[in-house]
């Protein structure tokens, strides 16, 4: 753990992340580890992560999720909502993206992962504990936005999708920490690519053109010599247009380590 490469004769890593992991999901490795040691920067997608988008994803006065929602969905959500022990009122005024998410971090708390056991959390918690510097990619706020300007059937589309039965939803979240923690590149493309592909251009907006805009930031830093763990999302790392492949393609002697 985690799926993590080198910059050939560098202090240069790149370490793919998994945004919710489990307490056993610790102590790091070794040779993370020892990245973070060298290391003088953390290179985050947001090290605000955390306090981004409270005021996102809320209906405007006199309306909710019930009035805009089909029966189905509604009759769906409330199964899920009593299967997970939420309290539907704490979302009625909720869009449909923020539900879904609100929902399935319920669902994954109940089986034992968190954002507060996130990698990008510990990374980001070591080097502010060890007063090393951290920067961020982007704004994450740009990116809960992508899901704010959904159109309303794409929102429960992707709600739908999100609340199949309790059964798939805690194996495909089980199938991909096991892939993340395996570092294989095919199925974490099969189990974090494919569901993005299920709403037309979230993949591209999601991911590759993320990848497109963050490439001149680090390659700054790369050309810079900066002493640097860069720490994304793993699916940015594998598969179409990724980060690792595009800087190989740009001449960069990057090397896999786990």
């Amino acid at each position: 753990m985690p799926p993590l490469w080198k910059i050939k004769n560098e202090p240069f890593w790149f370490a793919g992340t998994l945004h919710f992991l489990k307490e056993e999901d610790y102590p790091i490795s070794d040779i993370l580890q020892e990245a973070i040691n060298i290391a003088e920067l953390l290179v985050l997608e947001d090290k605000d992560f955390l306090v981004k988008g409270q005021n996102l994803g809320l209906y405007e006065e006199g309306k909710n999720i019930q009035s805009e929602l089909s029966s189905e969905a509604i009759n769906l959500l409330l199964k899920r909502c009593e299967d997970v022990g939420l309290d539907f009122k704490v979302i009625q005024t909720f869009r449909p993206w923020k539900v879904a998410i609100v929902v399935l971090a319920k669902l994954w708390r109940s089986i034992g992962f968190s954002f507060d056991h996130s990698l990008d959390k510990y990374l980001l918690d070591a080097f502010l504990s060890s007063k090393n510097q951290v920067i961020s990619l982007e704004d994450s706020l740009e990116v809960l936005l992508l899901f704010e300007r959904l159109s309303r059937e794409d929102q429960e589309n992707w709600l739908m999708k999100s609340l199949e039965s309790i059964e798939l939803v805690t194996k495909h979240i089980e199938d991909l920490h096991e892939a993340w923690k395996l570092g294989s590149e095919e199925l974490v493309i099969k189990l974090s690519h494919e569901p993005l592909k299920i709403i037309p251009n979230l993949f591209q907006r999601l991911i590759l053109e993320r990848n497109v805009a963050w490439l001149p930031k680090i390659t700054k830093l790369i050309d810079k010599k900066d002493s640097a763990l860069v720490a994304v999302g793993t699916a940015h790392l594998f598969g179409e247009s990724n980060i690792i492949d595009s800087l190989i393609s740009a001449g960069y002697n990057i090397e896999r380590l786990a």
